[in-house]
């Protein structure tokens, strides 16, 4: 049952941190941002996956996986908070490098926790149905993040990423 969980959380996480990138280009075309600007936008949200993975490995390892799990989710609807308060293109990099920093921490442990908690003769299985719950979350993410600004605007869009960020 606690790797049923562990994926499930996994899903919401990572549909979240989609949803956020999504969101977070469109939010600065909105802005009147331009092509560098938005470039430099998204490489914000694999820079702290880029330079954190190896610590959050570390941390988890001292630890445990359930404080960075937290640091993890709260990092992550921090950074979607800040734009529905804050409509300007600093705010969206802040957002980004928050969720970068937030899906570097998850990744690393929720890799670890699919391993430790499968059977090792159902380790294949677990690891292949987080990579389903990762390629679902690549579809729904965008597609959460579509419909909620046709539906509720830029800002209470970034809620609602943070809200399965959170989750």
């Amino acid at each position: 049952m606690t790797l049923y969980l562990t994926l499930a959380l996994a899903f919401f996480n990572m549909t979240g941190v989609r949803a956020s990138r999504v969101l977070a280009v469109l939010f600065a075309i909105k802005l009147g941002a331009g092509p560098f600007t938005i470039g430099a936008l998204a490489a914000m949200f694999a820079l702290f996956p880029l330079l954190l993975s190896w610590p959050a490995g570390l941390l988890s390892d001292r630890y445990g996986p359930r404080r960075p799990l937290l640091f993890s989710a709260v990092c992550g609807s921090l950074g979607m908070v800040i734009p529905y308060f804050i409509h300007t293109l600093p705010a969206l990099y802040v957002a980004g490098m928050l969720s970068g920093m937030s899906f570097a921490f998850f990744l690393v442990i929720v890799q670890n926790l699919v391993g430790v908690l499968s059977t090792p003769e159902k380790r294949a299985s677990a690891f292949s149905n987080f990579s389903l719950f990762g390629a679902t979350s690549n579809f729904i993410g965008p597609l959460v993040a579509g419909l909620s600004v046709d539906h509720l605007d830029h800002p209470v869009s970034c809620l609602v990423a943070g809200v399965f960020t959170l989750i």
